[in-house]
């Protein structure tokens, strides 16, 4: 606002009369473009600098072995983007797609509550549970919960994974139970399942699936390494980048942008 005030005052010299005009969805629509503009320019300067070692080239030293064996990789891009979406990706660009595409929110909303289970996925990432079988210690199980081993898979297979964990001593955290239990006791089942069944590594075009259908997404950071380095920064901003994307087609389509 203040820069239109600047210019209007320097071209009215020139016989241009120049308003500053500001309006919501002009706002919603500039923040769009900000977000994928600076998206662009992170994500280009990083790869610059990512190449480049300083210290290194002026002492003429061996280029040091990466901690990370993905890092600047398209596989590391793609595991960082996996997460994000699966961390609040899933659920945010839900939301909006239910909003924008009312014909379809149904089917938005059911997506949404599948990613519901993905933020306590995390949670349980840096708990004692989602170790493998060598760094953790299983207690021995209590003898009363014997007698429902058999009967309860029969009647449920949750359940079953419910008892198992009771009956192992297995400590979790509780207070999720009171947000949203159902989706928490998903997550702990997923973890499980998987935390003893985790791959070495997973193909790219399986990471590129992931983000597009999120129940696999959600299967694959179940098997995801717990000590497994992630780019956060890639994906929230390539989240961001299609966050901003959808605003931008919103008010393009609403007639609503500038």
């Amino acid at each position: 606002f203040g820069m239109a005030e600047i210019m209007a005052r320097i071209f009215s010299e020139f016989g241009l009369n120049i308003q500053p005009h500001v309006t919501l969805r002009s706002l919603v629509i500039s923040y769009s473009l900000g977000v994928v503009l600076t998206y662009l320019t992170v994500v280009f300067s990083s790869w610059r600098v990512s190449n480049l070692n300083i210290v290194a080239a002026i002492r003429d030293l061996p280029e040091a072995e990466a901690t990370n064996p993905e890092q600047a990789t398209w596989i590391g891009y793609l595991r960082g983007v996996l997460n994000a979406f699966v961390a609040v990706g899933v659920l945010l660009v839900s939301l909006i797609a239910a909003a924008r595409f009312t014909g379809l929110a149904p089917v938005f909303l059911i997506v949404a509550l599948v990613g519901l289970v993905g933020p306590w996925l995390y949670l349980l990432r840096g708990e004692r549970f989602s170790m493998p079988a060598s760094r953790r210690s299983l207690q021995r199980p209590m003898r009363w919960f014997w007698p429902l081993w058999f009967p309860i898979p029969i009647l449920a297979f949750p359940f079953y994974q419910i008892v198992l964990l009771v009956a192992r001593r297995e400590r979790l955290p509780t207070w999720p139970l009171i947000l949203t239990p159902v989706h928490y006791l998903l997550a702990v089942i997923m973890v499980r399942l998987t935390r003893d069944r985790r791959p070495r590594s997973v193909p790219a075009w399986l990471l590129l699936l992931g983000i597009v259908v999120a129940p696999l997404g959600l299967l694959l950071v179940a098997l995801q390494d717990r000590d497994r380095p992630i780019a956060w920064a890639a994906g929230f901003g390539t989240l961001g980048l299609v966050v901003g994307a959808l605003f931008m087609q919103w008010g393009l389509a609403s007639d609503l942008a500038f």
